[in-house]
């Protein structure tokens, strides 16, 4: 029984105890009646039948559950009771009583036709009873009229009663009608915010993402400006795109926290980089100072908590032209729990104490005169209460008008470790550019990525963006084309729009999954929509996506998911130490100048003319226009990727001598597919052949043809490497 069947037994159950309970204190009350007024034995019979009439009414309910059959044993057995009791009894007169209460209990169950029927029949059964027993009626109640008055007024109570009833159930009726009007235009605006959010942004990622193409290039001083304008008002209306759908979310009660673990002192270097940004222009002091003893690694949602942190940030700088914004953590311990206490202050202008209690209203900003010109839609601070009380956790304000307002948040999260947060005091200035400890530059200059979208902008956008890692990126328009390309190309990664026409995203993904082999259903597939409304994400991983990422697409966003997806042996890790212009809304940018070369210790310098001389090989083991091909069609890189292959070769080769000695056919299996996928990139398709038979091989548990073939893979091998070693001489 689902949990509504569960509700209605409940609400069947004490409509039926209700009445019972009036039903047993009628016959008591007449049971009481024979014992005072008729002496023991008459008491004792009334005792008798009340007891048999109640235990079998309580065994027909329990047989019968439902409320039209409990109407009708109820009202049924209180007419034979009260005939019996009222023949009995010698005095009629109760009988009016009788049927009224149980009117009554009838009209528990709220439902007009119920009482119309009872009393109906009720009332027949009394004037019945005004013919047949005159005699009796007239000795105990004085007169046949007064008995007659008795039944007029239990119809007119019945009349009453009924049309209360009816009126009940129409507005009951009219509220479930208004519930359900409310609820299907819920939906209507959810379908809408979806289609909004999803209309909005993908022009937005065309905007912003060619932007940040742009700013790659040579521009002069004024384009350059003029793109970084673009690019920060595109992040703008986001935000603003943002605040809305969230609000939206909060208010229809779809907003939903989605905890995890995570590190307190990563979040906070974090933001304190996204909000120093945008002090570039003013005479402002960022403070960070936290309490030593705060848990660095705690339990929550890490992103609605820097939301939270942001909003406020934001607010500081919006609001201080001048003087220092301190953002302070300190937390209290208490078993596995801890609650954050964070201040944020500044020196701005001050809210009035008049305005202090619109504060937290929703499209409201306070002094508009000083607002005017500020960016904003006014729901960053009612987001982040509402938020908070999500989280359970509160959120006040002091202010002084001219002098500056700190907020106080507590917020309880679940300590993870004991391990005190790594966030050293410090502070940062205006334009400041400082050492930050960005992860490491990638590039992936043999995994092969294919990006689905029907939208051409959003492809160009997507592979711009991704060109940057040297992957080799096929592209295709809808979900049939992105069938069609990976049963002729085993990519490493899949970039797939969530809607598009014939085929979406969801349907597309499904026919990858429903493969028969181990590619089909392990290639990594990432979502990629312009649908922001809550619970989205969630609707991608609970089908089987592997990741998602959202339209605009974050660079910061999409190498965290390259260096999460992509197979570890691909990606190729540049080692130095980058700097985080704090004063620029744009990737990270490394050290190196824009046409300087690769690190040093990355790769030599390589003449790539020499690659050509490979003809004098006689039965070359590597097709180097292939291999060229496959790197993207650049010397360079091609040279590179020679390079990568002969370092990990003599670290690969000897693990997998040893993985054939031992027998270890499991593992040797996984080791040449390495070597497959490697030797292809490069066009050495004879070693690929090979190591592809000898994966198959062990995966088939063929061991003869794995002793058969092993030593002319290995000779192959060092055709290979001695033919790289020329091409890199």
């Amino acid at each position: 029984m689902g949990y509504s069947g569960v509700l209605k037994m409940s609400e069947y159950s004490k409509k039926i105890v209700l009445c019972l309970a009036q039903y047993f204190l009628i016959l008591a009350f007449h049971v009481g009646y024979a014992y005072s007024e008729l002496g023991t034995q008459t008491g004792w019979q009334a005792l008798e039948f009340s007891v048999i009439i109640y235990i079998v009414v309580l065994l027909l309910l329990a047989l019968f559950r439902r409320e039209g059959a409990a109407g009708i044993i109820i009202s049924g057995s209180v007419l034979i009771a009260g005939t019996y009791l009222g023949v009995l009894l010698e005095t009629l007169s109760f009988t009016p009583l009788i049927y009224m209460v149980t009117t009554i209990m009838v009209a528990v169950f709220l439902n007009k036709n119920y009482i119309g029927i009872f009393g109906v029949v009720s009332a027949i059964v009394l004037i019945f009873y005004g013919f047949t027993s005159r005699q009796i009626i007239e000795e105990r109640t004085g007169s046949l009229l007064m008995y007659y008055c008795y039944v007029g007024a239990y119809v007119c109570g019945v009349v009453n009663i009924y049309f209360l009833i009816a009126k009940a159930n129409r507005q009951a009726a009219e509220r479930e009608e208004k519930a359900r009007e409310a609820e299907k235009a819920n939906k209507a605006k959810s379908l809408f915010l979806a289609n909004v959010s999803h209309e909005i942004r993908t022009p937005m990622n065309a905007i912003c993402g060619m932007t940040e193409l742009i700013q790659r290039e040579d521009l002069t001083a004024a384009a350059k400006e003029y793109a970084e304008s673009i690019q920060r008002a595109g992040k703008t209306l986001l935000s603003i795109i943002n605040d809305i759908l969230d609000f939206s979310k909060i208010e229809s009660g779809k907003m939903e926290l989605i905890q995890s673990n995570y590190q307190l002192s990563a979040m906070v270097y974090d933001i304190v980089n996204m909000i120093s940004v945008k002090l570039a222009d003013k005479t402002v002091e960022l403070k960070v100072e936290t309490n030593p003893e705060t848990p660095d690694f705690l339990y929550g949602d890490e992103i609605r908590l820097r939301q939270i942190f942001i909003n406020i940030l934001n607010n500081a700088v919006k609001f201080t032209d001048k003087g220092t914004i301190c953002f302070q953590i300190d937390s209290e311990k208490k078993n596995d729990k801890a609650l954050l206490k964070v201040k944020i202050s500044d020196t701005g202008c001050g809210i009035k104490e008049e305005s202090l209690e619109k504060l937290f209203n929703s499209f409201e900003q306070f002094d508009t005169r000083r607002a005017k010109g500020i960016e904003g839609t006014g729901l960053g601070l009612a987001i982040s209460r509402q938020l908070l009380e999500l989280m359970n956790g509160t959120i006040r304000v002091e202010s002084t008008y001219g002098r500056g307002t700190t907020f106080f948040l507590e917020i309880p999260q679940k300590i993870v470790e004991e391990t005190a947060i790594s966030v050293k005091q410090f502070s940062v200035k205006g334009a400041e550019t400082r050492a930050y400890d960005t992860n490491d530059w990638i590039t992936a200059p043999l995994a092969r990525v294919l990006l689905v979208d029907d939208n051409e902008v959003n492809l160009k956008v997507a592979k711009g963006l991704l060109s940057t890692y040297e992957m080799k990126i096929d592209l295709a328009s809808n979900g049939r084309e992105c069938l069609e390309k990976i049963e002729k190309v085993k990519y490493d990664i899949i970039f797939l729009d969530h809607m598009m026409p014939e085929l979406d995203g969801m349907d597309t993904f499904n026919l990858i999954r429903a493969g028969e082999d181990e590619y089909h259903k392990t290639v990594p597939v990432i979502a990629l929509t312009a649908n922001a409304v809550s619970g989205v994400k969630e609707s991608f991983l609970e089908v089987g996506f592997n990741d998602y990422i959202a339209k605009p697409i974050e660079v910061t966003k999409l190498d965290k998911i390259l260096r999460k997806w992509l197979p570890e042996e691909l990606i190729i890790t540049e080692k130095g130490t980058k700097q985080v212009h704090i004063n620029e809304h744009k990737r990270i940018e490394t050290t190196r100048e824009k046409n300087s070369t690769k690190e040093k210790n990355s790769l030599p310098q390589i003449d790539c003319s020499d690659i050509y001389m490979a003809d004098t090989f006689q039965d070359k083991p590597i097709d180097v226009a292939h291999g060229k091909s496959a790197c993207g069609g650049k010397e360079e890189n091609y040279c590179r990727v020679l390079k990568i292959i002969k370092q990990d070769g003599e670290k690969i080769f000897p693990v997998i001598q040893r993985m054939y000695e031992e027998s270890k056919w499991e593992s040797y299996g996984k080791q040449m597919k390495v070597v497959n996928k490697a030797a292809s990139n490069i066009g050495a398709l004879r070693l690929a052949k090979m190591a592809e038979t000898l994966s198959a091989a062990a995966a088939e548990n063929e061991i003869a043809l794995i002793y058969e073939s092993h030593e002319k893979m290995t000779e192959e091998y060092e055709k290979v490497i001695e033919q790289i070693d020329f091409l890199l001489a």
